[in-house]
């Protein structure tokens, strides 16, 4: 799920939040997006993540996304839906070893993934809240 978009991005203060405008390319027709994120990055409201929002984060973090990343974010979005908390990482491990084997259904892996840990950059890039238990992380 990885494509070619020209990025670019300026972050104004609003009073207590920061309010990102996002001008995302993808050809002929830019795309503006207006998020309000915390003082970390994460967003305030996750109902106003998109595709484009979380390449732009991910390459804020230096990750460039990968199937086995967009894996994680799919699961994290859709367990957030129907759950309206943020998995644990024991449970984002089983669905890991569901979807892609037991090789990669590893702490070490999801590491390899999201290097500062999955609470703060998988979580980030996924549009979640920040976690108010980082022990999500492995």
């Amino acid at each position: 799920m990885t494509d070619s978009l020209s990025r670019g991005c300026s972050r104004v203060c609003n009073e207590d939040d920061l309010v990102d405008i996002l001008v995302i390319c993808a050809g002929a027709n830019p795309i503006t997006i207006h998020v309000q994120r915390d003082n970390e990055g994460y967003l305030l409201d996750p109902s106003q993540w998109t595709i484009a929002l979380a390449h732009e984060i991910a390459a804020g973090e230096d990750i460039n996304l990968t199937d086995e990343h967009w894996v994680v974010i799919t699961f994290v979005r859709d367990y957030f839906e129907q759950q309206q908390t943020v998995p644990i990482a024991r449970t984002l491990l089983q669905h890991l070893q569901e979807s892609l084997g037991s090789r990669k259904a590893s702490r070490r892996y999801l590491h390899a993934l999201f290097p500062y840990g999955y609470g703060q950059q998988a979580c980030k890039i996924a549009g979640m809240r920040k976690p108010l238990k980082l022990m999500l992380d492995v």
